[in-house]
């Protein structure tokens, strides 16, 4: 800008450099041929000249001196712009003894350099001679034109040395001289002498157009915007077209600066219209206006094209404005990437403080990537337990589910404020939560505990009072009745419980709490209490079928039959949860009050209402004996037929078979009963019903005197009288007592020894299986492995469908996936029972999931899915793994229905995986924005499931590379490298191999 108002100053002094020769030193003019050479050479006339210097050299007698001659030749030559005038010139300034006119010849040459505007030339002829050897009338010529050529040199000092010689004197060059003068000054920074300089020159008409710039300038440059504002806006009125954006520039800013953005928009408008280009600061100062006016969208666009991916102090703010812009507008991913490149500027050290702490903030909101505030607080150390950074980490650290590391931090802060300590409440109710899903419930009760002691903030009660009712929970969980009994209460009784779901399901597990302890009585009246709150509304919740259930047990416990089976009848009409079970207690209880005949009639209801009931065998059995006491021997055979034709793995098989021998005893039908008992004696040896079978056995041969064959037979089958065996089966029995009470811990040493004393026991098949079972609960899955194979090899037996599961489960366990995936088809084909078929259909479906057969695990997860009654988590866990392989084999339309209905509460595995698969299924069918908003999507949800957040984000890399914006790309690859914890499950090692593919 200040050079325009240069040139303009410039042209202004034309008139006053076209000084010409006439000017030159006056000549003796005794001489003819002197005095017309002088007079050709002052009238300018210079080819005249030197025609008559080149005839007067021929004339005989001529008076010219070497010295007049050299000069007049030289000058007029130079003047005339002859190829010989600088040699010419040159033998006057070499010339020795020096030539008398050489003061003249180097001020005559330096004026023609000027006049021809070889200022450098000029500049170093003027100085080869003095002010004092230049007449004094020409001495202001002499300096303004050397300084001027100075200046145009470059060679500001001396020009400023020349200009001060003759601006305050009385001369023609005076205020040009004063004009350049205060111009350097200016251009130093020496705005009090320069402003000095122009208000002098204020009233001069050749400058009186360009000094007002200059002042304007000064004033802005001195921040008085208010001289500014009154000065601009009057010269603004007076200025050419071609100056109005110059002003309209400096007015625009300087309101900015006095905060009247509206007025700063309208001049910064019209400097817009009068300018072709804007420049990065113009850029700046329009987005500036606009953020001081809350247009943040146009504010942003600025801000983008001020910064222009540079690196200096204009980009620095105009990316941290740009931060500032995108979190207006909520577009935060944009406002992190606009703050990280601020805090990597380091030329406003305030500013990149404050850019690196935004940025550490939307990094820990957008990606819980803790790394920058760490980076933050270890270069601004001062503020590690500033209040304000101390809750952020611990949002960081409970987002991770890190709620012990997340309330450390909030009580490292000595007064913690009032959501400070409200959040802690919160926090160690969360952790006591997350405790006591993971079974650890000594831990959740710690949790729980220390919510439960936080003050209580304001009127919000719930998070006590809702900590309370956890460590009941967990108090139950670890058979603490009688305390668990007396949480519950406690909650009940604490305000603000009232309006939360868990008040009425407290009474419930209240009752529970009774029934477990045997007190029926106040069992009954919880119970009632837990009704009353369902009786006003529609809902049929599992509780309430449950609740009629444990009354009717309740009633059945005092032997009061009859409010049992009215219970049990509620029970099963509301259908849940176990309405199967209502109708056989019902049927049980009737027996009791209404006398068989009802009783058969509610047996019978069974199998044709619950067909696939577990508990039809049972109701069969029931029946059976049912008849048999009534002595229709006929129909009770018929009943234990069912039992033994259809459910031969059924827990009442054997008893059924026992029932049915002794029923033909009875009637006298030996040879059937001998083919009961020795079923039972065949296919379960070692069980107490074999040991009944037996006896009925003895008792038919005595009763038909076959005594022989008795002993034959009990021979034959080990069971001699008095042999070896009868030390076998007492110590079997004492270690399957153990075993019976649930005393792993000894059962397994006696098993143990049972087998190592008794190689070729009677008890091999059920002491392997009490082994067996104790091994796994003790998760020593190798050992277990080992028994639960040797029962399967035996005959098959009562033992043999649970232990093929039991095998099935080792394997599994023992991560030998395809043994486990044959062990469960196995059980499949031996299951009777539509829950076994089905825990042996789900036990595939992982197995093949973990031998990544996702063919075969698809068409068990079918079975799955479609199976009734089973817990929501199991059907959409089939889901997921039917949308895997959909998505494997392509059929994205199918793999993406199933996700999307997966993919609900983000913390939890299957809906974080399930929305994962979405964004990788979209990827793949190329649909990167959809993919791109699932992925931001995700990252919204606070989830705790970082393993599928983080991958997700490595797809949202690959888009930004796919879309050629490596800038994004890198950054997301980065903050996936950097602040994701683990290293043992190749996330991080695929970011950084993504990120080395980017170099």
């Amino acid at each position: 800008m200040d050079r325009r108002f240069l040139c303009t100053a410039i042209f202004v002094c034309l008139a006053l450099f076209r000084l010409e020769a006439q000017d030159i030193y006056p000549y003796p003019v005794d001489n003819g041929d002197l005095r017309k050479v002088s007079d050709l050479y002052a009238k300018e006339m210079y080819r005249s000249s030197l025609e008559k210097i080149y005839s007067a050299k021929k004339e005989p007698g001529n008076v010219l001196t070497d010295d007049d001659l050299a000069f007049y030749e030289a000058m007029s030559a130079l003047y005339n712009e002859q190829s010989n005038a600088e040699a010419l010139l040159s033998e006057i300034i070499h010339s020795k003894p020096k030539n008398i006119h050489y003061p003249e010849a180097m001020f005559g040459y330096g004026r023609y350099l000027y006049s021809k505007g070889k200022y450098k030339d000029a500049a170093d002829a003027f100085k080869q001679i003095s002010a004092s050897e230049v007449p004094s009338t020409e001495r202001a010529e002499y300096y303004f034109k050397s300084g001027y050529s100075s200046y145009k040199s470059g060679k500001t000092d001396e020009a400023v040395n020349d200009f001060r010689k003759i601006k305050d004197q009385r001369n023609m060059y005076a205020d040009a001289a004063l004009y350049y003068y205060s111009h350097i000054e200016y251009e130093k920074g020496n705005y009090v002498t320069a402003n000095q300089g122009f208000e002098r020159l204020k009233t001069n008409p050749n400058y009186a157009s360009v000094v007002p710039y200059y002042t304007l300038q000064i004033a802005f440059i001195q921040k008085d915007f208010d001289k500014v504002i009154a000065d601009g806006e009057g010269f603004l009125s007076q200025s050419s077209e071609s100056r109005m954006g110059e002003i309209t520039r400096i007015l625009s800013e300087a309101y900015m600066q006095k905060g009247n953005f509206e007025k700063s928009a309208e001049y910064f408008e019209k400097y817009e219209k009068s300018t072709s280009k804007l420049s990065r600061e113009d850029y700046y100062l329009k987005g500036f206006i606009a953020y001081e006016k809350e247009d943040y969208p146009s504010a942003a666009k600025s801000f983008v094209s001020a910064a222009a991916n540079a690196k200096d102090s204009l980009s620095q703010l105009a990316d941290y404005h740009l931060g500032g812009c995108y979190l207006q507008t909520d577009s935060k991913e944009d406002a992190l990437s606009a703050f990280m490149r601020a805090s990597q500027n380091d030329f406003n050290e305030t500013v990149r403080e404050d850019a690196l702490l935004n940025y550490a903030k939307l990094s820990l909101e957008l990606r819980n990537n803790e790394t920058p505030m760490l980076a933050y607080l270890e270069q601004y150390p001062a503020n590690a337990n500033n209040p304000e950074f101390l809750t952020y980490r611990a949002e960081s650290a409970a987002k991770k589910g890190n709620y012990a590391e997340a309330i450390r931090l909030l009580q490292t802060n000595p007064n913690p404020s009032t959501s400070d300590q409200a959040a802690i409440q919160r926090l160690a109710f969360a952790a006591g939560t997350a405790s006591f899903k993971n079974s650890d419930y000594a831990q959740a009760i710690d949790m729980f505990d220390m919510s439960i002691n936080s003050p209580v903030l304001g009127s919000d009660n719930s998070v006590k009072a809702l900590s309370i009712y956890g460590k009941a929970n967990a108090t139950y969980a670890l058979g603490n009745y009688s305390s668990a009994r007396s949480l519950f209460q406690t909650f009940i009784n604490t305000a603000g419980s009232f309006n939360l779901q868990e008040y009425s399901i407290a009474h419930y597990n209240t009752g529970y709490c009774y029934f477990k302890e045997q007190n029926y009585d106040q069992a009954l009246t919880w119970f009632r209490k837990y009704i009353s709150f369902e009786a006003n509304t529609s809902r049929k919740t599992v509780y309430l079928g449950d609740c009629y259930n444990r009354i009717g047990d309740c009633y059945f416990k005092k032997r009061d039959y009859q409010l049992a089976a009215d219970n049990y009848t509620t029970s099963e009409s509301l259908g849940i949860p176990n309405p199967d079970y209502s109708a056989l207690q019902r049927g049980i209880s009737l027996g009791f009050t209404s006398g068989t005949d009802a009783k058969i009639n509610a047996l019978k209801h069974i199998p044709r209402s619950y067909p696939n009931s577990t508990r039809v065998p049972s109701a069969y059995y029931e029946l059976g004996r049912t008849y048999q006491q009534q002595m229709k021997y006929d129909d009770a055979i018929s009943a234990f037929q069912s039992v033994i034709s259809k459910y031969p793995s059924s827990p009442v098989y054997s008893n059924s078979l026992v029932e049915s021998g002794l029923i033909e005893l009875n009637r006298g039908n030996y040879d059937k009963a001998l083919s009961y008992y020795r079923q039972v004696v065949d296919k379960f040896p070692n069980s107490p019903e074999a040991q009944n079978a037996l006896e009925g056995i003895k008792n038919i041969y005595i009763e038909q005197n076959r005594m022989d064959e008795y002993i034959n037979y009990s021979n034959k089958i080990g069971q001699g009288v008095k042999s070896p065996g009868e030390k076998d089966s007492l110590i079997f029995i004492a270690a399957e007592r153990l075993y019976q009470t649930g005393d792993c811990a000894k059962a397994l040493p006696a098993m143990r020894k049972y087998l190592e004393d008794y190689p070729s026991g009677r008890f091999l098949t059920p002491a392997n299986f009490y082994l067996a079972d104790c091994s796994m609960k003790q998760q020593d899955y190798s050992d277990a492995l080992s028994a639960y194979s040797y029962v399967v090899r035996q005959p098959e037996n009562d033992f043999t469908e649970t232990a093929w599961s039991g095998v099935a489960r080792a394997n599994y366990n023992l991560k030998n996936y395809a043994d486990a995936a044959a062990a469960f088809e196995q059980v499949k084909s031996l299951a009777q029972t539509p829950i076994g078929k089905f825990d042996a259909e789900l036990g595939c479906m992982r197995a093949y999931v973990a031998m990544e057969n996702n063919e075969k695990a698809a068409v068990s997860a079918g079975v799955v899915a479609a199976s009734t009654g089973i817990p929501p988590e199991l059907k959409r866990e089939a889901n997921l793994v039917i949308g895997r392989a959909s998505q494997q084999s392509g059929d994205y339309k199918k793999a993406l229905e199933i996700f999307k209905t997966l993919a609900v509460d983000l913390n939890q595995p299957i809906d974080a995986e399930a929305k994962y698969r979405m964004i990788a299924s979209y990827f793949a069918q190329k649909k990167y924005k959809e993919a791109e908003n699932e992925v931001i999507s995700f990252s919204e949800n606070s989830t705790q499931q970082l393993y599928w957040l983080a991958k997700s984000f490595i797809i949202l890399g690959d888009i930004y590379v796919l879309k050629d914006n490596k800038v994004q790309a890198k950054a997301t690859y980065e903050s996936v490298a950097n602040g994701y914890k683990r290293r043992d499950d190749g996330v991080i090692e695929e970011a950084e191999q993504k990120l080395r593919e980017l170099e």
